[in-house]
């Protein structure tokens, strides 16, 4: 039972759009590993990119301990963060929980079954994060003995942070059990873990230009500081004692973490919070359009959910991050913009700015897995007398309520900041709500063309769904295909005129999306 159990955790996870039959599934999976591959591969490249100077440093000077700490330290820390929630929604809401807890199954079965998924999904992560930092180990002058030390430790660190994760889950589900209006405080929690984040990767980076501007010095700080943690780099390099005792850690916190949370498994997903006594008041009853009632509709799923807002605000959260972040290093933006000016001509800073605006917005997801979240219960959208119009423009409702407030803000806080001219805060404030308009309806048309109804849990539609994954990928690859336009077009024409170019661009590219939307989407959402 329990192989089965994970069987179809797994096959769950990799299962794509509403097609039927075995090619048309067995395609969708094959689309799903090769974006998720791709995926991995940009990261890969981008934590290469950090190894390459620390290793280049640490390990000439016999630092190979301290190195491997911190990479090691990144990947719990990463791992952690993002399988907080992942296990919450894998573990304890999942649509199938009664069905399974009917069924003569142990709930330890349940359990396992359910975290082995995460913890494949774990050791993914991990495997993108210690490669790379591997790889340089090597290039640097490290021994290749130490490649499989350093691999099944990565592996140890990923299980160790998914123990302890789910750990937080089973207290965040508590919690949640125990009170009516959990999803506010959900959503907290992770921002909390997100913003703790984000200190220490500016930290980390801090770090990393040290060393690029004085290696020396820079090594001999980063030793003594890590000397009490240099415990987590000495089993990427299989010190007998140093290893023994995190495997004893790491197997006794899963098992722990396993046997607490089987225990109170059926005790959690089976409470409900109570519900206090709420006096009657009479009110008028109104009526309203088709479209109001349905983007109410929308509304009220999207903010009742806390995995569908993490996963869907990620871009509009990276948008006031940077305009927070251009704030902060206002005193420093003056001789940016010179240098810059110097390099493509007046009005560089305030493109790229707005450029790397537009490609944030790229990564919200919440049109993306609209649609899907309606699972089951589709039928009874389809069955009723909703014209196709209304439900289309709905679905972009929840979309577009968080990300063109986020990017208004966001522009006009990066304008203040770098002091741009009226003509450009023009240009800043309404290409993000074009580009905005363009990704809404492009996150729907995928979701339509792949869309994906039966799901055990919200999570697998809004974080592992293809639709999600091409919009995630394709913001990375829409930032850096555009800076590049950016920078080539303001030497070669002026920045001026690159913006007028790029927005021409991005209105042309809302036109194709709104035919493609009201035309072949629009009859493919009716034969579903």
């Amino acid at each position: 039972m329990l192989k089965a159990l994970i069987r179809v955790r797994i096959g769950s996870m990799f299962s794509g759009g509403a097609g039927k039959g075995g090619k048309r599934k067995r395609l969708s999976a094959a689309g799903m590993i090769a974006i998720f591959a791709l995926l991995a591969l940009t990261f890969a490249v981008f934590f290469l990119s950090i190894a390459a100077p620390l290793a280049l440093v640490l390990v000439p000077m016999g630092l190979e301990a301290q190195y491997f700490a911190i990479f090691n330290l990144v990947t719990f820390g990463i791992v952690f963060v993002l399988s907080v929630f992942e296990t919450k929604s894998e573990l304890f809401e999942c649509r199938d929980n009664e069905l399974l807890l009917s069924m003569p199954i142990r709930p330890r079965d349940i359990v396992l079954s359910r975290a082995i998924s995460v913890i494949l999904l774990n050791l993914a992560e991990a495997m993108i994060i210690s490669l790379p930092a591997v790889a340089m180990f090597v290039i640097a002058g490290g021994s290749a003995w130490y490649i499989p030390s350093a691999i099944i430790s990565s592996v140890l660190i990923a299980m160790l942070a998914t123990a302890l994760s789910s750990a937080v889950g089973y207290l965040v589900a508590l919690i949640a059990s125990r009170i009516k209006h959990n999803t506010i405080i959900t959503v907290l929690l992770t921002l909390g873990f997100l913003a703790l984040y984000f200190v220490g990767y500016n930290a980390f980076l801090g770090a990393i230009e040290m060393l690029e501007s004085d290696p020396d010095a820079a090594g001999d700080a980063i030793a003594s500081t890590l000397a009490p943690l240099a415990f987590m780099g000495s089993i990427s390099l299989f010190k007998p004692l140093e290893t023994t005792m995190f495997v004893v850690i790491c197997v006794g916190v899963v098992i722990l973490a396993w046997a607490i949370i089987s225990k109170h498994y059926i005790k959690i997903i089976t409470r409900k919070a109570t519900v206090g006594k709420k006096a009657y008041v009479r009110r008028e009853l109104s009526g309203s359009s088709v479209l109001v009632a349905l983007s109410k509709k929308e509304l009220r799923g999207f903010f009742s959910n806390s995995a569908y807002i993490l996963n869907g605000i990620m871009g509009a959260l990276f948008q006031i991050v940077l305009a927070v972040m251009l704030v902060i290093s206002r005193d420093s933006i003056g001789g940016l913009s010179v240098a810059l000016g110097s390099f493509g001509g007046e009005g560089i800073l305030e493109l790229l700015c707005t450029v790397v605006l537009i490609g944030c917005s790229a990564m919200s997801t919440i049109s993306a897995s609209a649609l899907s979240l309606e699972g089951k219960c589709f039928w009874i959208v389809k069955s009723s007398p909703i014209p196709t119009d209304a439900l289309l423009y709905a679905k972009l409702v929840p979309h577009l309520a968080v990300s063109l407030p986020a990017s208004l803000i966001s522009s006009v806080i990066a304008a203040i900041a770098i002091g741009a001219s009226p003509l450009w805060w023009l240009f800043m404030l309404l290409l993000p709500v074009v580009a905005n308009l363009v990704f809404a309806m492009l996150g729907l048309i995928l979701n339509i063309a792949m869309p994906k109804f039966e799901f055990a849990n919200v999570a697998q539609v809004v974080k592992q769904s293809m639709p999600v994954f091409i919009i995630t990928l394709g913001g990375m690859l829409l930032l850096l295909l555009i800076g590049g336009a950016a920078l080539g077009l303001s030497l070669l024409l002026g920045s001026a005129l690159a913006a007028v170019i790029i927005s021409a661009l991005f209105v042309v590219l809302l036109l194709i999306m709104y035919l493609i939307l009201t035309g072949p989407s629009r009859r493919r959402l009716e034969r579903l």
